[in-house]
């Protein structure tokens, strides 16, 4: 009686061994009235980052990505038997060596998007994702910059050579030879339909309608409203919608988005609406010059028609020194305020070389005031700079031919050399201001 009685004093009283985690600490533990509870060991490691697996394990393991507002488990902690026997030195999770460290207590943080080894089998689904991702971007990135023509290319020069070889070696059925011979056919049909889209995109670009010369404000307008000529830049299938662009030579580009067939609420017709988008180079604003970028915001038809003014201003401009080859032709047009028009001819010097030279003979004309002056101060043999734009025009003479002009009209002028000099170069001086 009296063993069985100490027998069960010693099981009462005996001291039972501690379970432990995997960093061989006794499970943390909190006073009763603690605000902090989370599972961990030791008070250093908690469970919900722990990729080790042990007995006091009370939380699993969060993934990585996992935000804290909704956090979920890693899948990987439950395939943690599988990957020891079939990757004990080669996973992260086994051979914890091999994972990235976090900072501070230096604890492993192993995660399958961050594994070399892709064909595992046990990989979570968010890093399988990932490596389908990267694999196809590899591809895209190995197809970019190659190219679709010179990849064909190579694997017929491939295949042609496959083919000489079986055509030199005797005893090869006739059906394996005429199916080498599709394949290299085939190969050779593709790259020339490669070559030809090649060459049509190229032409593509080529064949934007040239920029007419837009004489007044009627013949901009209708130039803007035939923007389907400049052909389609490209089409939004999503949304239904069009882009044409135009390119100018300062660099500016001109972007129209038409919206066909959209039902107009206050009228309740359908029609096309589109609206014009200036992508502006050295556009001036209150602080400076910058490039104007693509945005919903659109351009009036009124600061397109000025933007074509000044364009055509820039673009078309003629510098010329010469003399008049006779006195200046002054008429007064037939309206209210009797404007001035004065019409000369201007010898501009041609030199091949030192010995031998020739001369151009310019079609001018002035208006207003600068016709005025004109006629007061230029005579046979003046020597004149001028700057102006080419104009041409035409009309019908009084045996019913239609004569051609092309003409250069001044927008400034001035004297080339002194009124006593009789320097063959001069240098320029100022004729009597003109008041507009």
């Amino acid at each position: 009686m009296e063993r069985e009685l100490d027998a069960v004093i010693d099981a009462e009283y005996r001291e039972v061994p501690q379970a432990l985690s995997a960093y061989g600490l006794p499970k943390t533990e909190y006073p009763e009235d603690s605000l902090i509870a989370t599972e961990g060991c030791g008070h250093k490691h908690n469970c919900y980052s722990c990729s080790k697996e042990c007995d006091i394990r009370g939380e699993e393991r969060y993934c990585v990505e996992a935000p804290m507002g909704n956090p979920f488990s890693c899948t990987t902690m439950n395939v943690l038997e599988n990957l020891e026997d079939e990757f004990a030195e080669e996973c992260q999770f086994i051979n914890t060596e091999l994972a990235e460290h976090r900072a501070g207590d230096g604890e492993p943080v192993p995660c399958c998007k961050k594994c070399n080894v892709f064909d595992c089998g046990y990989r979570c689904r968010r890093a399988s994702n990932l490596g389908l991702e990267q694999k196809e971007e590899v591809v895209e990135s190995e197809s970019e910059s190659q190219g679709e023509l010179p990849a064909v290319k190579q694997l017929l020069d491939a295949k042609k050579k496959e083919l000489n070889d079986y055509l030199s070696v005797d005893g090869i059925p006739e059906n394996t030879i005429f199916e080498k011979k599709t394949i290299v056919a085939a190969l050779a049909n593709m790259v020339c339909e490669l070559e030809d889209m090649e060459e049509t995109e190229e032409e593509k670009e080529v064949l934007q309608p040239e920029l007419p010369v837009l004489k007044n404000n009627d013949q901009r307008k209708e130039w803007l409203a035939k923007y389907k000529e400049w052909g389609m830049w490209y089409r939004d299938e999503n949304i239904d919608v069009n882009y044409y662009k135009y390119d100018f030579p300062d660099g500016s580009r001109l972007v129209v988005a038409e919206y066909p067939n959209r039902h107009c609420y206050w009228n309740d017709k359908t029609e096309d609406e589109y609206h014009y988008h200036l992508l502006e180079r050295n556009k001036k604003s209150y602080n400076g010059i910058y490039d104007e970028k693509y945005r919903q915001s659109v351009d009036s038809e009124t600061y397109l028609v000025e933007f074509l003014k000044n364009l055509q201003k820039k673009v078309n401009k003629v510098n010329l020194i010469g003399r008049l080859t006779r006195e200046p032709e002054i008429r007064y047009a037939q309206t209210e305020n009797a404007t001035a028009v004065a019409r000369f001819t201007l010898a501009v010097d041609r030199k091949y070389n030192r010995e031998e030279s020739s001369a151009d003979f310019i079609s001018c004309v002035s208006f207003g005031k600068y016709a005025e002056v004109a006629e007061k101060y230029f005579h046979k043999g003046t020597k004149i700079a001028i700057t102006g734009r080419i104009q041409t025009g035409s009309y019908t003479n009084k045996d019913g031919v239609r004569v051609y002009t092309t003409d250069v009209v001044i927008e400034e002028q001035e004297f080339a050399e002194n009124k006593h000099s009789n320097s063959s170069e001069g240098s320029r001086q100022p004729l009597p201001p003109v008041i507009s």
